[in-house]
């Protein structure tokens, strides 16, 4: 895990060779290039549900801070951990 810091404004946008489909809470993700399988729970699917629409990530945060009760530290931590795990991937892309 690079565990890379992103900006405010970078827009998250879901890499073309990926599909998703509803696991319960979460969302299942394949990436078809490397055909490996990532699972997100119910924070993951919607930060990925916010990057299909070309979200900043500081809207995903405000929106998230909104809907959860948790520090605005944690949040952003555990944020950006997701982010980079599905950058490393190659499921999304920040711009």
């Amino acid at each position: 895990m690079a565990n890379r810091i992103f900006g405010d404004k970078d827009v998250l946008k879901p890499a073309e060779h990926v599909v998703s489909c509803e696991l319960g809470d979460g969302l299942a993700l394949l990436n078809l290039k490397t055909n490996i399988y990532f699972s997100l729970n119910e924070v993951g699917a919607k930060i990925w549900v916010l990057a299909q629409h070309g979200s900043d990530i500081e809207t995903i945060l405000k929106l998230l801070q909104d809907e959860y009760d948790v520090a605005e530290d944690v949040l952003l931590s555990d944020v950006n951990e997701i982010i980079s795990d599905m950058s490393d991937a190659g499921l999304i892309r920040a711009e």
